[in-house]
């Protein structure tokens, strides 16, 4: 419950935590709104990786990954179970899967337009899987 008051504050995921409609039963209701607060703060992951800002990182890719997380329950409420892709290793592939990320997310976004919760749910694995995969990295250099 604090987490969604903590989102729910900080506006991260908007009034996502109304209940889903007929239609689009497996997503939140404001679901686009959640999709575009999470496409900023990668945004702001992406930047701070490019200017070597590892200290901002830290709180940067923590609250960006509980949010995606929170998201993620949201649609499935057992969570993922598919693997993580091989770990980024150097900033660039960081970036490129945060970038993946981002257009795997605009995938989402589609899927809930079109009330396709079976593709939702593919969609957000994907998207938690490929954020999860600059873990390693954002850890190597001592920021996590």
């Amino acid at each position: 419950m604090q987490i969604k008051n903590l989102l729910t504050s900080t506006a991260l995921l908007g009034s996502a935590l109304a209940a889903p409609t007929a239609r689009d039963a497996c997503f939140p209701t404001d679901i686009q709104s959640g999709i575009q607060n999470l496409q900023g703060s990668l945004n702001t992951v992406i930047l701070d990786l490019a200017q070597e800002r590892y200290t901002s990182i830290r709180s940067d890719y923590s609250s960006t990954g509980r949010s995606l997380a929170y998201l993620e329950v949201e649609i499935i409420p057992d969570r993922c179970a598919t693997d993580l892709p091989t770990s980024a290793t150097t900033k660039d592939q960081a970036i490129a899967y945060l970038q993946a990320t981002q257009a795997e997310l605009m995938v989402l976004s589609q899927d809930a337009i079109n009330g396709d919760c079976a593709n939702g749910k593919t969609s957000i694995c994907r998207t938690v899987n490929l954020y999860g995969a600059v873990a390693a990295f954002v850890q190597s250099v001592g920021v996590v």
